[in-house]
């Protein structure tokens, strides 16, 4: 019965002469009471009383519906029900089913029989009311008819609602998969009396439904109660709200604390019409779909529905730890349950009527006719339901270089976050000219690196993509500068003369020269030969002939070649020789080697001879040119160190007075043959590393440079004494007569 206020409970109690006691509610202006027809007499005409209605005896009403609701799509963007918590007011639940885990945070049960004789609590404690761990247990010795489990349904509705991810054997995951779980039994066992005469079966009393309700109610600040699925229907068809059900007011309790109140449409084929409790307004009812979104003849229908979902051979746990399927509505309305805690979990601000008109927009409309009237109901689609993908939100990382030398590698790295911890992620790396990299996801990171083979200016784009196909991304700029290439020329076969490498050859007689030109860019290059003489060689080096190289160049191809020139000098002189090798983006590198070109004269010269050379005045046609002469003179002054260092041979005129000296100093003297030495070398009648006789026994010992050399040093010496200088003298003398 319905009272007017929670605090009359006590007065109707006591105004009742004829009574029995069955349900006093905690949290509901309501009390259930076995009374004969005098106590209803009475009760009917108490004031505290505003209604009395009979206590109605009611019946209990994956893999494929999860896809087809969104729930799969719900779970990969995170969305799972966590901290969120669904109750299944039913049959029980196998509390070790592995399909729930560790995730049953409480139990009850309110298990009343009105006839003793042939109905049984199914409390495993025997009593009609039992709270704690165990209170709900489906597999009882009472729940037995021989080996058929008549509890099956409870644990049936609450796998669809909140089964487990990832476990071995089952369909799939439940609606909530991360949800935890209340189980309350309401439920009696009747050994007689079943529909149909199909006894044993379990049947439930609405003052046992209020009990589970008025429990529901009073856990709201232990748990985050998203719903209270009740797949139980009762009672005849009813076309409009039965909003004088005594279990309004329970209803109506929970919305305001944010609960939704679940429960089925039944499923006598009423069309139209739902079953009670299913046809209280505040309630959210739900109505049977197949697969292929169409109505489950079984179904209840119309204008009092708020959804459709899936309930047709739905697969999902059963007791002693096993999987079956069921059909009905009873099957239907825990996928919506499941769905509010998901929804919560996603909108954790909003209450139940919000939550409700969400799921209801975004479903998919299922219209027909009933009762003469066209009606469109939604089949609940929670995955359009959820708030839309966001797409990971990506930043280049402060640290980022984004200036690099050609030929280097760039290691780019960005930082991504995801509201909805949406992954798996993939990333991509587009380096600036259409090169896509995955890079490597870390946590919360991407990373990749790329060496560029040319220079330019790139933007680098950096995306993250989550599961669900959305992407994030970010760019930073990247300049690239040129390495201009590097040229050296090989020495390995020149001549240290006076310290410094030098390529020596014949006039006339082809010299060749290789370099090493390396460029960390794949440039074409462009390299210069420069003789010294006024005249060059040029030669040109492609990455991939006959092509040139695009701009920027796609590929990394460092250059490394060897570049060969060959020339011939028609004057003996000394020459700088230089090697430039150019990128084709501007960029320019040298080498330089002193080439010294010696004349060809077959034998050696006395100094009177250079001294006939080096007289001033008319030349005669055997004579050398003055521009042989003066390069003489610049191979001389090059090759050693007292010319021009000690004594100045600059010029003709003071390579005279050296060479035609009248002192009888022995530095004079030295001096004299030292020249004369230098000028026979550039005349090409010695060679620099030649043999030659130093101790007058005709048999060549010393090298040509080291014996110059010996002498240089004493003549350098200050502190020389004559007799080593005249020894010096006598030795390039004895050199310069050919020996």
């Amino acid at each position: 019965m319905r009272l007017k206020d929670q605090d009359d409970q006590q007065p109707v109690l006591a105004a009742v002469s004829e009574e029995r006691v069955l349900r006093r509610y905690e949290h509901f202006p309501l009390l259930a009471m076995q009374v004969g027809s005098e106590g209803i007499a009475q009760l009917a005409a108490s004031a505290h009383v505003i209604g009395i209605q009979e206590d109605p005896i009611g019946d209990p009403g994956l893999a494929s519906t999860i896809p087809l609701i969104g729930a799969d799509r719900a779970h990969t963007r995170g969305f799972t029900g966590t901290g969120q918590t669904v109750a299944v007011l039913d049959t029980g639940i196998d509390r070790d089913h592995p399909f729930f885990g560790n995730r049953i945070v409480d139990e009850a049960c309110f298990s009343n029989p009105m006839n003793t004789t042939s109905q049984q609590s199914l409390c495993p404690n025997g009593q009609t009311t039992q709270t704690g761990a165990g209170s709900a247990d489906a597999e009882t010795a009472r729940c037995l008819n021989g080996t058929a489990n008549l509890c099956a349904h409870g644990t049936h509705v609450a796998g669809i609602a909140a089964g487990g991810a990832g476990v071995a054997g089952s369909p799939g995951p439940g609606v909530a998969p991360a949800a935890t779980i209340i189980a309350i039994q309401i439920f009696v066992r009747f050994n007689s009396g079943c529909p149909g005469g199909n006894n044993p079966c379990v049947r439930y009393f609405g003052s046992d439904l209020l009990a589970g309700l008025d429990r529901v109610f009073d856990l709201r600040n232990n748990f985050t109660i998203a719903a209270a699925n009740m797949s139980v229907y009762e009672g005849a068809v009813q076309t409009a709200a039965c909003d004088t059900d005594n279990r309004k007011a329970a209803v109506d309790r929970l919305l305001n604390a944010g609960i939704a109140s679940v429960m089925i449409a039944g499923n006598e084929a009423d069309d139209p019409g739902v079953r009670a409790p299913g046809c209280i307004s505040t309630a959210v009812t739900v109505g049977n779909s197949t697969d292929n979104d169409t109505i489950a003849n079984s179904s209840g229908r119309g204008p009092l529905l708020d959804l459709f979902a899936p309930g047709t051979s739905v697969d999902s746990s059963v007791p002693d730890d096993a999987w079956a399927n069921f059909d009905g509505t009873s099957m239907a309305a825990p996928h919506v349950a499941g769905a509010f805690a998901v929804m919560r979990q996603a909108f954790p601000g909003e209450g139940v009527n919000q939550i409700l008109n969400r799921l209801r927009a975004a479903g998919v409309a299922i219209t027909y006719t009933t009762g003469g009237q066209q009606v469109t109901t939604p089949r609940l689609d929670l995955g359009a339901a959820l708030p839309p993908n966001q797409a990971p939100q990506v930043s280049i990382d402060p640290g980022q270089v984004k200036e690099i030398d050609e030929g280097q590698e760039v290691t780019a790295r960005a930082n991504f976050t995801d509201a909805a911890a949406d992954g798996p992620f993939t990333g991509q790396i587009e380096w600036g000219f259409g090169d896509l990299d995955p890079g490597t996801i870390g946590d919360g990171t991407l990373t990749g690196a790329r060496r560029y083979g040319d220079n330019g200016s790139f933007e680098v784009t950096m995306s993250v993509t989550d599961k669900e196909g959305a992407t994030g991304s970010a760019a930073f700029p990247l300049t690239v500068k040129n390495a201009a290439p590097a040229a050296v020329i090989d020495e390995s076969a020149a001549a240290p003369v006076n310290g410094t490498p030098t390529v020596v050859g014949p006039r006339m007689g082809e010299l060749q020269l290789k370099a090493r030109i390396t460029d960390p860019g794949s440039d074409d290059l462009k390299n210069t030969w420069t003789w010294g003489d006024g005249t060059e060689t040029t030669t040109t080096s492609l990455v991939n002939p006959p092509d040139q190289d695009p701009l920027p160049s796609p590929d990394v191809q460092p250059r490394d070649i060897t570049d060969t020139g060959r020339h011939s000098w028609p004057e003996p002189c000394l020459y700088d020789v230089k090697l430039t090798t150019a990128d084709d983006d501007g960029g320019a590198g040298e080498d330089a080697v002193k080439v010294l070109v010696t004349g060809a004269h077959p034998r050696r010269l006395p100094t009177a001879y250079w001294v006939s050379q080096y007289r001033p005045g008319p030349r005669l046609p055997t004579d050398l040119p003055v521009r042989t002469l003066t390069c003489y003179l610049d191979i001389a002054q090059y090759a050693s160190k007292v010319f021009s260092e000690a004594v100045d041979a600059s010029t003709r005129d003071k390579a005279l007075r050296i060479l035609a000296t009248l002192s009888i100093g022995p530095k004079d003297r030295l001096d004299a043959q030292l020249l004369t030495a230098w000028l026979n070398f550039a005349n090409g009648s010695v060679a620099y590393n030649q043999l030659v006789d130093t101790d007058f026994n005709f048999r060549p010992e010393t090298k040509f440079a080291d014996a110059v050399a010996a002498a240089e040093a004493v003549r350098l010496n200050p502190n020389a004494p004559a007799a080593d200088l005249l020894r010096q003298m006598r030795i390039m003398e004895w050199i310069n007569l050919g020996f």
